[in-house]
């Protein structure tokens, strides 16, 4: 397979020089684009002043919701940003107001950083039922045959990040809204690598982060609601920047918060993960989202195939996504230390190899892989 010709150019300035980096469901390397618009920025800070670079960051930032938005498939104003999916998560958890006794479902080996905020709730009578699938992988059943009366959320990731499994998140949402069960979707495994339209699915709230598929410096997080289901949030992270018209500092105006997801940016952002996050989903989505999952899915593919003929076994029976997670024949250990010696980055996951290949890279550039394995 050649390469999409859309994605030569982000090839020359992404591809990591001395590695095959296999590895971006863990983090992606930044693009010379991207690491030309941070220097920048920093100069001009020094050179030219910081508020220049302050009104620019705030110049950015609706640009960065909008194109966050359209990969996720809502509008715009269904886009407050945050520091990290944790932190995104954490807004949801203390945010909600749950009752005691309220249930909420999780699957058992889901990332760590999304189960952690709900813990604490469990001292004022909150379960988190941490649910184990009926097969090899997360369907939208295990998570529906979970649900009680008890049942007020459940959280699903769209791409498990052990397994590489697509989750039906329609299918969830459907018995969810019949039941008056709020739906959290954690997108960060999937989106930025394959096409998605949430709009349609209904999800009451989708939360990810920058680094991964994105190809964003670290430190941008998202929460996309409507309006009408962030008015369901009890804000629990307030600041100046949370009210319409946030630059008017001469008055407190606790009523004037605002309606849309936007209220979660309580303060300053970081102007350099904005103004580095800008450039990278510029030069992303400036390629389509539906060419990227076609050559990403390609590639996961043909590494799916070369591993199951060598013997792997593979936790996902139908590659949908551009995770690959698998078990060599030998010692997980032993060969994710010869990948390494041979300069290949991948990730150990739930006792297995993951591998996690992006659009700008070739069936050519994976052949030192195929001589490894």
């Amino acid at each position: 397979m050649t390469m999409n010709n859309n994605f030569t150019d982000w090839r020359s300035q992404i591809q990591v020089s001395n590695r095959l980096h296999l590895n971006h469901a863990g983090v992606s390397p930044i693009s010379q684009t991207v690491a030309a618009a941070l220097q920048s920025s920093l100069l001009s800070q020094h050179h030219d002043g910081p508020l220049q670079q302050y009104i620019k960051m705030f110049e950015a930032i609706p640009t960065v919701r909008e194109m966050l938005a359209s990969l996720i498939g809502v509008p715009g104003d269904y886009i407050g940003l945050t520091r990290n999916t944790s932190h995104a998560m954490s807004i949801l958890a203390n945010g909600l107001s749950l009752r005691p006794g309220s249930e909420v479902v999780v699957a058992h080996d889901e990332f760590p950083g999304i189960v952690y905020p709900w813990i604490p709730l469990e001292r004022d009578g909150i379960h988190l039922k941490r649910i184990h699938p009926a097969g090899a992988t997360f369907t939208a059943t295990d998570y529906i045959d979970a649900f009680t009366a008890n049942t007020k959320v459940v959280i699903v990731s769209w791409v498990h990040w052990c397994s590489g499994a697509k989750n039906d998140i329609d299918q969830i949402v459907r018995v969810a809204k019949q039941r008056g069960i709020l739906v959290i979707c954690d997108t960060i495994q999937g989106l930025g690598s394959i096409p998605v339209d949430f709009r349609a699915s209904d999800v009451d709230f989708i939360i990810g982060g920058s680094h991964k598929w994105l190809t964003c410096p670290s430190g941008l997080g998202y929460i996309a609601a409507s309006p009408t289901t962030m008015s369901s949030l009890k804000p629990t992270n307030i600041g100046w920047n949370s009210v319409n018209n946030s630059l008017d500092l001469d008055t407190l105006r606790p009523g004037d918060l605002k309606a849309s997801a936007a209220i979660v940016e309580e303060g300053n952002p970081s102007f350099l993960t904005i103004v580095g996050s800008h450039a990278a989903l510029t030069e992303l989505t400036s390629h389509g989202i539906d060419a990227i999952g076609e050559q990403v899915t390609s590639l996961a593919s043909t590494i799916a195939q070369e591993l199951r003929a060598r013997g792997w076994n593979l936790r996902c029976a139908v590659q949908e996504t551009g995770l690959v997670c698998a078990v060599p024949p030998s010692s997980v250990l032993r060969m994710a230390a010869r990948l390494d010696s041979k300069a290949i980055d991948i990730a150990i996951r739930a006792g297995a190899i993951r591998f996690s290949p992006h659009a700008y890279q070739t069936i050519d550039d994976l052949q030192p892989l195929f001589d490894v394995i």
